[in-house]
């Protein structure tokens, strides 16, 4: 009688470890490149995303080298980590990843204009797919900006990169 009941007690105990659902979540990136205040966004191709399970509050860029590289840089302690994903655009021009963990972090570089993105990207339990767009801008004056949730910075217009 204790084994019939045991089975029966190990499933319920697995299946509601800490009540959370795994997550897996189809996403896609469209890059878009605006070369004039007025004019209209183009597709931008010349570019490469990197991944890493983690948070910007914890993990940064701190330089146009590193972004190019997938390298961040931990904003405590220093210490650098490669980012565990590297994506090149897909022939529809968009950026395609599973994403399997609650919180990652995006990090989108125009290589062409020297210029990354950074945000993180939130998953919840039972999304099946997310849609985020990322506009590069050689026209904004300011070196660092943030547009639709994404930190931008422009290496091309800063001295000390």
């Amino acid at each position: 009688m204790t084994r019939c009941l045991s089975i029966p007690l190990l499933a319920l105990a697995l299946a509601s470890c800490g009540g959370k659902q795994p997550v897996r979540c189809e996403c896609s990136i469209r890059t878009m490149l605006q070369f004039r205040t007025s004019g209209a966004d183009t597709v931008c191709l010349s570019v490469k995303c990197f991944t890493l399970t983690g948070d910007t509050a914890q993990w940064g860029v701190a330089s146009w080298a590193d972004a190019a590289a997938g390298l961040l840089t931990d904003r405590v302690t220093g210490a650098q980590r490669s980012a565990e994903t590297l994506l090149l655009p897909a022939a529809d021009s968009l950026l395609h990843f599973t994403l399997a963990v609650p919180r990652t972090v995006a990090l989108v570089c125009d290589t062409t204009d020297s210029i990354y993105a950074l945000r993180n990207i939130d998953v919840v339990g039972g999304l099946p797919s997310l849609s985020l767009k990322v506009r590069f801008s050689t026209t904004n004056v300011n070196p660092r900006y943030r547009e639709n949730g994404w930190l931008m910075v422009n290496c091309s217009s800063r001295s000390d990169e």
